[in-house]
């Protein structure tokens, strides 16, 4: 394996992630709601415990917002600067240029952090609906 088809692998699973951190956190917030305004919801009752998975899936959506957001302002930024110095020296088209790492910094966190928020909202919304499912054996 060369190192660019372990980043293309990285780039294929990462984007996958976010998609399916994406789809959970619309599911989640879909079915805290289903509760609140639901009348047939299998036995288990809206109740404000609930506003734990629903924060953290608000939280996530918002760190999604910003890892997309940060990305495309730093690589815009990144790209205009490396453009402007193209145009002062025309001998550098043929230069690879180098990005600072601590650039991508930001969208790590982000992109983790949204992970983190829906894994942990989850398993609020899975205790919680849990504990009705226990009692109805």
């Amino acid at each position: 394996m060369t190192l660019k088809e372990a980043r293309d692998n990285y780039d294929r699973r990462s984007t996958k992630l976010s998609d399916v951190v994406r789809q959970l956190n619309f599911a989640g917030i879909a079915v805290i709601w289903l509760f609140r305004t639901g009348e047939k919801t299998g036995g288990i009752p809206y109740s404000n415990c609930l506003l734990w998975p629903l924060g953290l899936l608000i939280c996530s959506a918002t760190f999604d917002l910003f890892h997309y957001a940060y990305a495309s302002l730093a690589w815009g930024i990144f790209h205009r600067r490396e453009e402007k110095k193209l145009k002062d020296d025309p001998q550098r088209a043929t230069v690879e240029i180098h990005a600072p790492d601590a650039i991508n910094w930001p969208t790590l966190f982000f992109f983790w952090g949204k992970t983190v928020f829906t894994v942990a909202a989850y398993c609020f919304l899975i205790a919680y609906i849990a504990q009705f499912l226990s009692r109805a054996r």
